[in-house]
């Protein structure tokens, strides 16, 4: 690892998010050293590090990007603030605009399973269900666009039951298939593009492809810890818990019985749970004021 490009590309994203852009030259003029990855690291993020301050079409959150924040502890945490940034800006926005009709409830479903399958390849080839599980939940806890039916515990945390009727139909449909581990994979006839399309008036893209994005390219269990230490915060939380940590998570998580075995792993050590809830709070969704982190 590489802690001096690491801190660079971390004052990179603290200057595109002060200035709102992205001058490549004061960056590769300064670090001349590093201009290849710095010239990466930058068109990655949206820019044209030969053109400053000008914009690439839909590049913002992907590929490269993302492989040198998830690199390193700081870098991580930096790039979920801004994640939890474009979540925050996109509810505050929601709050002007009418609810959208919810039409049929399957098609929905399938399309939302669809979308999520396009983020997520971004990030790996290797997609499985719980990735897909996993995304939609948070994407549901971010911004409450009922795509998809009711989340509930499950082995490896929060999965909706009711989502596998949206696999059947993007299966019917030629948009997925599902082959062992179970892996997911685009259909014959697939389109993400049309699949994001649908869902415009109901989720905010932009802010829920950067969140969808950064979890993808995250570990099965990290997906798990993250999942499971949300639902269970929230849990306590809207159990009358004023604040809730570590001791509150855990008491929560324990009280599911299918995840009472989870607190003796180490995955779900002290540390483990504070890591998360950490995590939860860079990125919007969990409330900053009701979590205890020291």
């Amino acid at each position: 690892m590489n802690e001096e490009l690491d801190r660079i590309r971390e004052e990179i994203l603290e200057d595109q998010e002060f200035f709102g852009d992205v001058d490549a030259e004061i960056w590769l003029a300064a670090h001349p050293e590093y201009a290849e990855e710095i010239r990466s690291f930058i068109r990655t993020l949206g820019y044209d590090p030969d053109v400053p301050n000008t914009q690439v079409p839909d590049s913002l959150w992907r590929n490269a990007a993302r492989r040198h924040l998830l690199s390193g502890p700081h870098a991580i945490g930096a790039w979920a603030e801004n994640v939890g940034a474009l979540i925050a800006e996109a509810r505050a926005e929601a709050q002007t605009t009418a609810p959208q009709a919810t039409g049929d409830a399957v098609e929905t479903s399938a399309n939302a399973y669809t979308w999520a399958l396009g983020v997520a390849k971004q990030a790996t080839t290797a997609v499985t269900r719980l990735v897909i599980h996993k995304v939609l939940y948070f994407v549901e806890e971010a911004f409450k666009p009922n795509l998809v039916p009711a989340f509930s515990p499950g082995a490896r945390g929060p999965f909706s039951p009711g989502l596998y009727r949206g696999e059947d139909r993007a299966k019917a449909k030629g948009w997925v298939v599902v082959t062992g581990d179970p892996q997911v994979d685009f259909g014959p006839g697939a389109s993400p593009a049309l699949a994001a399309e649908s869902l415009v008036g109901r989720l905010p893209l932009r802010a829920a492809e950067a969140l969808a994005d950064f979890l993808s390219a995250l570990s099965h269990e990290e997906l798990e810890v993250l999942a499971t230490v949300q639902w269970a915060a929230k849990k306590a939380i809207n159990g009358g818990h004023a604040v809730v940590g570590v001791p509150e998570t855990r008491a929560a998580i324990a009280q599911v019985p299918e995840w009472e075995y989870k607190t003796r792993t180490p995955a779900f050590s002290d540390s483990g749970i504070r890591q998360a809830l950490v995590r939860l709070t860079e990125l919007q969704l969990l409330p900053r004021e009701r979590v205890r982190l020291e």
